[in-house]
């Protein structure tokens, strides 16, 4: 009897990935959740943007505010939310935890974009990518207005459209993920998934610092008008699996 489990973390082939395929396999799943939140002391970067830049995981990071700013419009959750002003970003210093390889990870946030918002060809949120040193980053590639993925293999950049065209003055959950080693990375809008990478791939290492909101150098900044909310980045264990899920009902 497996009633009101939790499932949430990827589950390993060939163990079925939905829940009536696994009450079918193993027992009685009545109320089973799967895809939920973990706990934010799995995650190894959590921001909330209540007024604050504080790393609200375990890892407690020290976070570096290059002229970023919150804003009190459109937070999914709390009191306020990133807010672009097409100069500013946050750093935190590399440690390695980044360099994703061809490993498992998340990351995830809540996306508002203005009507007026002006997006330009690399609207960064997060990377570990500069001029001389890249491995991955997440924008808004602008022209199309669309989530991407920027990716260093092997010495030679990748660039992957992962959704379709994004709505403006919506409030948006966007997750992209690798749920097991060395397959492609997903994307999933409002927990639907929406786009994929072009199969499996391995990030080169970088010795840049993350940064979310722009990059060192080589990427562009949010401008204004775009809202980022409780964003989080997960590694090894991560809720995310092949098929869709409920986002989140609150903050981590």
């Amino acid at each position: 009897d497996f009633t009101g489990l939790l499932v949430g973390g990827p589950i390993a082939s060939p163990v079925p990935a939905d829940a009536d395929s696994l009450a079918a396999a193993m027992g009685d799943f009545t109320g089973v959740i799967y895809g939920e939140a973990v706990a934010p002391d799995t995650a190894e970067l959590l921001l909330h943007f209540d007024g604050s830049f504080t790393d609200a995981s375990s890892a407690a990071r020290s976070i570096t505010n290059n002229s970023a700013a919150t804003s009190t419009d459109h937070p999914a959750w709390g009191s306020a939310a990133l807010e672009g002003n097409g100069a500013g970003y946050l750093q935190t210093a590399d440690d390695g935890a980044f360099d994703f390889g061809n490993g498992v990870f998340s990351i995830d946030f809540w996306l508002y974009i203005e009507t007026a918002a002006s997006l330009a060809t690399d609207n960064i949120i997060a990377a570990k990518w500069s001029a001389g040193s890249q491995s991955w980053f997440i924008n808004l590639y602008g022209p199309l207005e669309r989530i991407s993925l920027g990716s260093r293999r092997s010495g030679t950049n990748f660039f992957d459209t992962l959704s379709g065209v994004l709505p403006r003055d919506t409030l948006m959950h966007v997750a992209v993920w690798r749920h097991s080693i060395s397959t492609g990375v997903l994307c999933a809008i409002d927990g639907v998934i929406v786009g994929s990478s072009s199969g499996a791939q391995f990030f080169d290492t970088s010795a840049d610092d993350l940064t979310i909101g722009s990059t060192t150098a080589g990427g562009a900044p949010l401008p204004a008008g775009v809202h980022v909310d409780e964003l989080r980045i997960c590694i090894g264990t991560i809720d995310y699996f092949t098929s869709g899920f409920t986002p989140p009902a609150g903050p981590y």
